[in-house]
């Protein structure tokens, strides 16, 4: 009798990890082509902001400077500077949310393709229920841990901010904890 209610537990617990793969499966085939979509927005933004700058470079690079004096000329290199500054912020910044899509849409598309792996080498296995018990602690494990995909560093969290100065006082306030 305790081997039946046994076998039955298993069966359905089997049954209920099938259903919660398969519903996994097709959340992280969602996120991913969500990460797709905005990978792909992201690149788009990227390239108009680096035409925007390079437009803004030839501007200024040939525009000559009016030689006048002191206010006027400071503040025509300061609307030069901005001029020029600000699309390539735009553009450090659509770069780096690229990154960062194209991170998370790789890490999903890694964790579909484990999903996919895990029911063959589950049906490998039989019906050796701790063998399988542990099979599922590892593929949990190897789910859940990002892959290292070379698109975002340790710090991509302080480095994709939408304000720099956000992003140097964080760099300021980590390098001073770090000291301490």
């Amino acid at each position: 009798m305790a081997a039946e209610v046994e076998k039955l537990l298993n069966n359905l617990q089997d049954r209920t990890i099938k259903k919660g793969v398969a519903d996994a499966a097709e959340t992280f085939s969602l996120l991913r082509d969500n990460h797709a979509n905005n990978e792909k927005n992201w690149f788009r933004a990227f390239i108009v902001a680096g035409l925007v700058t390079l437009a803004a470079v030839l501007y200024v690079a040939f525009t000559p400077l009016e030689s006048a004096l002191g206010y006027l000329m400071a503040s025509a290199i300061v609307r030069r500077v901005l001029l020029i500054s600000t699309p390539a912020v735009i553009m450090q910044l659509s770069l780096s949310k690229f990154s960062l899509e194209r991170n998370l849409r790789i890490i999903y598309d890694h964790r579909e393709t484990v999903l996919a792996q895990y029911r063959t080498f589950e049906a490998a296995i039989g019906d050796d229920a701790p063998a399988k018990q542990q099979f599922r602690m590892e593929i949990a494990k190897y789910i859940f841990s990002d892959p290292t995909t070379g698109y975002i560093g340790a710090a991509a969290a302080s480095e994709v901010t939408i304000n720099p100065v956000v992003g140097l006082i964080e760099r300021v306030v980590s390098g001073n904890r770090g000291a301490a």
